[in-house]
């Protein structure tokens, strides 16, 4: 009884170490965010991607953690079979994981932002928001398109080509 008591100690210690450093690199991370005026959307965006694997990444370490340092047990096996359905859903969700690549350099590369005219994938209006899986536009009739990522090959930013043409320079 008092070996299972040690070990759910053990145990919730561990996960409130992690706990902490993720509450510390969140801080960080929202700091940054809140640094940045004019970026602010783009960084948010970012962060709250980074934040989402980070939670992931910061779970699956302690659960390991706890298992394999307080518990005792092997993770082998658990390491070999997730290895093994990582790759079959990597396989499987080629197309997703295409579209969060692409949206990841869409916000990375800053190429259009919220409020942005543009036209992608054959279709124009303003930008009302830029996930990473999708970019979600609204037509000049009101209409709302969800384009995904993966799909915007060339995309033009017409927001920029308001700017008034350059003079054109006298011929020598």
């Amino acid at each position: 009884m008092n070996q299972w008591l040690d070990e759910i100690v053990a145990s919730a210690v561990i996960a409130a170490v992690f706990l902490i450093g993720y509450l510390l690199v969140a801080r960080l991370g929202f700091r940054f965010v809140r640094r940045y005026g004019e970026t602010g959307n783009r960084a948010a965006t970012l962060w709250s991607m980074l934040r989402r694997v980070l939670v992931v990444a910061i779970c699956i370490v302690a659960l390991l953690t706890i298992l394999s340092g307080v518990w005792g047990l092997p993770i082998t096996p658990l390491l070999g079979v997730a290895s093994v359905i990582g790759v079959a859903l990597g396989f499987g969700a080629q197309k997703l994981v295409q579209d969060v690549i692409a949206g990841f350099f869409i916000l990375l590369e800053d190429q259009f932002r919220i409020g942005s005219l543009v036209s992608i994938a054959g279709v124009t209006g303003e930008v009302q928001d830029v996930r990473l899986r999708v970019t979600v536009l609204r037509g000049g009739d009101g209409s709302i398109h969800y384009v995904p990522n993966g799909e915007v090959k060339v995309a033009t930013n017409l927001t920029n080509s308001r700017l008034e043409p350059p003079t054109e320079s006298p011929r020598p």
